[in-house]
């Protein structure tokens, strides 16, 4: 129904707007309340679809693409040549890219994107693809037809939980989605398959007309708890579903239908001409049953539906455009209907289906508020297209029409929870297609996110955020607003490390993610200095192994934001730090059992194939030794010899058996000598415990040494000659 709407008066509404419009003004600046903006895309057309926020602040965009280069560390960083398929693009607060990726390697159109409690994050809309779109949802076939509808659950991370298709023999397509206080998913939109698509709801079969809506609901785990039909005999396609803070579940859509829609609303029966559309907006409880339903349209002309909101009270609000000029708004901003082609709208109904309030929300051209969300405070923001210079803009970011020729611009507006207008900008003055689609979320500190796609570049459109530079063909763009330039601006604590797990005896520096924040309280339990209140510590030392918490608390003004990551440092024991020994010209290291491995130094340079528990030096230099243990930790430590080093050569002397020996070990020359040999005996201390001074070998031959008095442990034998020396280790049984 919306686009039959959009394309009766897209003739009517360019000649409008061509008499309307005589000039367009100059640029003129106004209060800043954009805090950054991006556009997304590449190398091909990429439209925007959809935007919605998690409860940390974080923000997602979905759309549809052929670009290549969009995905970065989620589950599909390649796109199939040639292919259109979904996006799904996750930012945080400060407009800084965490992940993206595709879904889809076929003809995929993403419609809808929505997140959990818990982080998740949902994507939906409708594909062609018959191989890889589902997986341990609940339908993992594809229904057959023209289109499936698809839902597909990610992780915080972007990682895929399950995916279903949704869909029958015909052509289903899924409009929106909407999540639960527990966890569950509501997946609504509209189809012609008469199979599969109603279980256990209001309505089980599909009316006679071509479509009829649907509206089904899913665990968290993908399984299907209910689905119904909704429709008559000629014809409703939803838009929008939105649940409360009870579980009820509310419905919207267009229709043409005369029977079959309203029961116990504020207005039981379809106004108009009997060609035009009504909106119908229904609610169900948790368990599929109808609770009410109404339509709504003045007395003149059709009404379109776009979207629908809940608030924290239980109330609904819908959005969309309409041509009725009468009998239409009540206690609201605008109760007159604007003048041009099509007047933007948005109606406030309580949970019983009383309306509180309508206001029109129109000039000149033609206007559609194409989306609405709420925050805490019940105020009301609402998103869509203008194409009009007067009354559009007030108290916002950009209060001048900058549209060429009659041409569309994308309008903000907030309203408080009695209908009264806060302010509205103007917004993205450059080639914005009146069927394109633009879609409002706001975040827990009352930030609104909103997305439009754009044809060619916009200077005025982005400012800090993650992608400055128009691409494609068409490019969506992603902005974030204060509305109002009064919004509550909370502070989200968020940090990393350089490392998180190290050996002991390391330091570490810690990098403030917050934003919103000016001043920050660290807490490093295990750590010196074990707190810090600078934004970004460095030098945060640990000695002591161990598994450690690090928290943050994040503050400004008014607000503080507290973030505690548990086990989040893992500190692995270093060896005992050696200690280095000399004996004339050798060097000894303390031995530990945790000691796994040895490596000498010179000066810093290390020493090839000096990986004992000794070493033989020739000079006098700073010598230092590297101990390893089974965690591959490393500690050192140094010795500078500067006197007592004869100018002796490192020279393999001897050999000795056995090894291990216990009375007697025996030394084998390697060459034959006529000379004087010393031989000293040194324990793992470094101290000489036996010694043969002034022996004279002659020939090759071996000699027997008489150890029997030494205690069990390990040694090592030395043996100096007048030029050369050689040091071996052995054990006494």
């Amino acid at each position: 129904m919306k686009n039959k709407m959009k394309k009766q008066l897209l003739t009517f509404a360019l000649a409008a707007i061509f008499l309307n419009l005589l000039f367009v003004p100059q640029f003129a600046s106004a209060q800043n309340s954009r805090i950054w903006g991006t556009y997304y895309g590449q190398t091909a057309n990429t439209y925007g679809k959809s935007v919605a926020t998690d409860a940390s602040g974080n923000v997602y965009l979905a759309g549809s693409t052929s670009s290549f280069g969009l995905a970065s560390g989620g589950f599909l960083d390649t796109l199939a040549p040639g292919r259109n398929c979904a996006f799904l693009v996750k930012f945080n607060a400060s407009g800084n890219r965490l992940w993206a990726t595709y879904y889809g390697t076929y003809y995929t159109e993403v419609f809808n994107v929505a997140t959990d409690v818990a982080g998740n994050v949902f994507l939906a809309g409708w594909t062609s693809d018959s191989t890889d779109i589902a997986s341990g949802g609940f339908q993992n076939a594809y229904g057959g037809g023209k289109n499936d509808a698809f839902l597909v659950k990610f992780d915080a991370n972007g990682n895929r939980l399950w995916a279903t298709y949704y869909g029958g023999t015909g052509d289903d397509q899924a409009r929106s989605i909407a999540t639960d206080a527990s966890g569950n998913v509501y997946l609504a939109g509209r189809t012609d398959s008469s199979t599969n698509l109603g279980f256990g709801g209001f309505k089980d079969t599909l009316s006679g007309s071509p479509y009829n809506s649907f509206l089904v609901k899913f665990d968290a785990n993908g399984n299907r708890l209910w689905a119904t039909y909704y429709g008559g005999e000629i014809g409703t396609s939803a838009s929008g579903v939105a649940t409360d803070a009870a579980g009820n579940v509310f419905f919207a859509g267009g229709t043409d239908d005369t029977i079959g829609i309203a029961s116990g609303g504020f207005q039981n029966t379809l106004r108009g001409n009997g060609s035009d559309p009504n909106v119908f907006l229904v609610k169900f409880n948790a368990s599929g049953n109808r609770l009410w339903a109404t339509y709504y349209s003045g007395t003149t002309g059709g009404t379109g539906c776009d979207a629908v909101a809940t608030d924290a009270q239980g109330n609904v609000i819908i959005s969309g455009a309409t041509f009725s000029t009468d009998s239409f708004a009540s206690g609201g901003f605008q109760d007159t209907y604007g003048g041009g082609m099509l007047d933007a709208y948005l109606v406030k109904f309580d949970g019983a289906g009383n309306r509180l309030w309508a206001t029109y929300y129109g000039a000149s051209g033609i206007e559609d508020a194409m989306s609405v969300a709420t925050d805490a405070s019940g105020n009301v923001f609402t998103v869509g297209l203008t194409s009009s210079a007067d009354s559009i803009a007030s108290n916002g970011f950009e209060n001048i029409y900058l549209g060429s020729n009659g041409g569309f611009m994308m309008m903000l507006a907030k309203f408080d929870n009695n209908g009264n207008r806060q302010c509205a900008t103007y917004y993205a003055q450059l080639a914005i297609k009146y069927d394109g689609n633009t879609t409002v979320a706001v975040d827990n500190a009352g930030n609104v996110y909103v997305e439009v796609s754009v044809a060619s570049p916009d200077s005025t459109c982005t400012s800090g955020g993650f992608q400055d530079i128009f691409y494609g063909t068409e490019d969506a763009i992603l902005v974030k607003f204060c509305p109002c330039s009064n919004c509550t601006i909370i502070p989200i604590a968020g940090f990393q490390s350089s490392d998180t797990t190290f050996c002991s005896y390391n330091c570490i520096n810690y990098t403030d993610m917050s934003t919103n924040t000016t001043s920050w309280q660290w807490t490093f339990p295990g750590a010196s200095p074990s707190s810090s209140t600078v934004q970004n510590p460095q030098g945060i030392c640990y000695d002591t192994a161990g598994t450690f918490d690090a928290t943050l608390i994040a503050s400004n003004s008014g607000y503080s934001d507290t973030l505690t990551f548990t086990n989040f440092i893992k500190v692995l024991a270093s060896p005992p730090t050696p200690v280095i020994i000399q004996h004339d010209d050798t060097l000894f290291c303390s031995t530990d059992p945790s000691y796994t491995a040895y490596q000498w130094y010179d000066n810093s340079i290390l020493i090839p194939g000096a990986t004992d528990t000794f070493l033989v030096v020739t000079h006098g230099d700073n010598y230092n030794v590297a101990v390893n243990n089974e965690f591959g930790c490393q500690i050192s430590v140094g010795i500078t010899i500067v006197l007592g080093i004869q100018n002796y050569t490192i020279d393999n002397l001897f050999s000795l058996s056995p090894n291990p020996a216990n009375q007697s070990i025996v030394i084998s020359l390697q060459s034959a000598v006529n000379k004087k040999i010393e031989i000293t005996i040194i324990d793992v201390l470094g101290q000489e415990v036996l010694s043969f001074p002034h022996l004279l070998w002659r020939g090759a031959g071996g000699e027997a040494l008489d150890i029997s008095k030494l205690p069990a442990g390990m040694y090592f034998l030395q043996m100096k000659t007048e030029s050369a020396i050689d040091t071996k280790r052995f054990v006494k049984e």
